[in-house]
């Protein structure tokens, strides 16, 4: 259901070709898997679809691989991602089709090398994801923006936006459907959110924070995440 002939063949085409159909793709999974999306940004985010991240680093909070292809559904971005996460089917086609940076969190002299690979990439004008908790959390549960990764901001001067992402309607009880934590199974997670038709997901995209200590970039993107996650059920957003 969710591989797509297309997606397959994206690595035929010239590189400047592949970033739609990869996008159509990320749309086609979350129609495909029932999900309904609900947006808010911020007022100095023109445009979401744009094919240029204009030199960026996105830092969402993190409850499953769904939040990949998601995001990606909105932006077209390059991601920073767990290398297990690669065992979900919807994930390992796109995954090479991002040209991901897989992080194996057992691994950790790798860090700085993917490090400065995210911030070469964003100095040539690229928007790459990060996962500053460094794993996926579930309902209430959360971790801390580890300050590693926002580095790549910092030494460059891009700009870093906050991302929320929760799951549900009431914000102060989210959906644990589509949570993707310890040895769970990439295809029993699809059929979890599958079966729990409808599954409803809110974005909030936040403004650019710009600065040159990477712990302090850190600090107020997880403060924005996390304070504003209680707004959302009371907020009108755009549906997507």
């Amino acid at each position: 259901m969710l591989a797509s002939p297309v997606l397959l063949c994206v690595g035929v085409l010239p590189e400047r070709l592949r970033p739609a159909p990869v996008q159509w793709y990320a749309w086609l999974a979350v129609g495909a898997l029932g999900v309904r999306v609900r947006l808010r940004r911020a007022e100095d985010l023109p445009s979401i679809g744009s094919a240029s991240g204009a030199g960026e680093i996105w830092a969402p909070q993190h409850t499953s691989w769904l939040d990949v292809v998601l995001l990606h559904a909105l932006t077209r971005s390059t991601y920073v991602a767990r290398s297990d996460l690669m065992g979900v089917p919807v994930l390992r086609t796109l995954a090479k089709r991002l040209r991901m940076i897989p992080i194996d969190r057992t691994k950790m002299r790798q860090l700085p090398g993917l490090v400065v690979e995210a911030g070469r990439r964003v100095a040539a004008g690229e928007r790459v994801v990060v996962f500053p908790e460094a794993t996926t959390w579930c309902g209430k549960h959360r971790g801390r923006f580890h300050p590693a990764f926002f580095e790549a901001a910092a030494a460059t001067g891009a700009r870093v936006r906050p991302i929320g992402i929760w799951y549900g309607d009431d914000a102060a009880a989210p959906d644990a459907a589509p949570c993707f934590v310890l040895d769970d199974n990439g295809l029993d997670s699809i059929r979890r959110i599958v079966r729990h038709r409808g599954v409803r997901a809110n974005i909030w995209i936040g403004p650019a924070l710009v600065g040159a200590d990477r712990r302090e970039l850190a600090e107020l993107a997880e403060r924005l995440v996390f304070g504003r996650l209680p707004e959302y059920a009371a907020q009108d957003v755009q549906a997507a």
